[in-house]
């Protein structure tokens, strides 16, 4: 939502622009969307690479497999418990880090 003029932004490229180009930008967006999720899983990836040292392959599987569960946790858990699953997961990745420091 557009916080000035508090309608939706496909709202205003309806309105703004012809169809042709509102199309081209629904594409753009899409692959924006498409983009952003791989950079998430591939991130994802490589930080358990660099955390347990598994090979690329296995890492990108189970980061997908995080991407494609997440919405259903969110759906299962209310939200109460989501937010201290978050919590207790960032914990856990913040103790590791503070372990890895302390080791190396």
């Amino acid at each position: 939502m557009v916080v000035i003029s508090g309608q939706l932004i496909v709202k205003i490229c309806n309105e703004e622009y012809n169809r042709p180009t509102c199309m081209l930008l629904g594409v753009q967006e899409e692959l924006s969307v498409i983009v952003s999720d791989l950079t998430m899983i591939l991130g994802i990836a490589h930080g358990l690479n660099l955390l347990f040292g598994l090979d690329l392959f296995k890492c990108v599987f189970l980061s997908a497999i995080d991407v494609v569960l997440f919405p259903l946790f969110i759906t299962l858990l209310d939200k109460c418990k989501m937010e201290k699953l978050f919590a207790s997961i960032a914990g856990l990745a913040l103790l590791f880090y503070v372990f890895g420091v302390l080791i190396s």
